[in-house]
């Protein structure tokens, strides 16, 4: 497999766990060693970052310098580790949602997030998978949910933003590949594990 370090992004709700653990399953299946993470949920310091940017009084700056923090640590402690056993990462959200939440969407120059980032040695995915669907697929999927987090995205509005910012990106940076999400799960996969040139 080339594809040692895969970033899952795109709006909540567009299936990205979903298709991040098949692919788990199918590296398992497999037989080849891999790790699954977050930046917002493995660690300590990462899930208090997650309840820092719920609180609306702090700036886009702080919330970059606050997201990198834990990005640092899950690096240092899982993901760098795992790259020098040779064995696949597999992170559920990464520098992209960085870009899209606490830049774009907050007009927060993504330029100075690269450049933060590039500072503290952080390393990039080899391959950030972006699962793309619409506003209203969105909105279906998150009413069967029974609790729904304040960083989910509330109405069409916000949805069809993130959705922009996402699909702007990856038409610049590199690596980035745009996943059809409308179809059935088993069909974006085999789209997921083309972009990996694995079928």
């Amino acid at each position: 497999m080339i594809h040692r370090f895969i970033a899952f992004e795109g709006c909540d709700f567009t299936g990205k766990s979903t298709q991040l653990q098949k692919l788990a399953d199918y590296l398992e299946k497999a037989g080849k060693p891999h790790i699954i993470t977050s930046d917002l949920y493995k660690t300590d310091i990462g899930k208090l970052a997650k309840d820092f940017l719920k609180n609306k009084s702090k700036t886009a700056k702080e919330k970059v310098e606050k997201v990198i923090d834990a990005r640092k640590v899950n690096y240092e402690s899982l993901i760098e580790p795992a790259l020098r056993n040779h064995k696949i990462v597999l992170c559920d959200r990464y520098t992209t949602s960085t870009l899209v939440f606490q830049g774009k969407l907050a007009d927060y120059d993504i330029d100075k997030i690269k450049n933060e980032q590039a500072r503290r040695k952080i390393q990039e995915p080899n391959i950030v998978l972006v699962f793309d669907t619409t506003a209203e697929i969105i909105l279906k999927r998150r009413e069967g949910r029974e609790e729904n987090d304040n960083l989910d995205p509330q109405n069409k509005n916000d949805i069809e933003k993130i959705l922009t910012a996402y699909r702007e990106l990856v038409k610049t940076e590199p690596n980035h590949y745009l996943i059809n999400a409308n179809k059935k799960p088993e069909e974006v996969f085999e789209a997921v594990l083309k972009v990996l040139k694995l079928i």
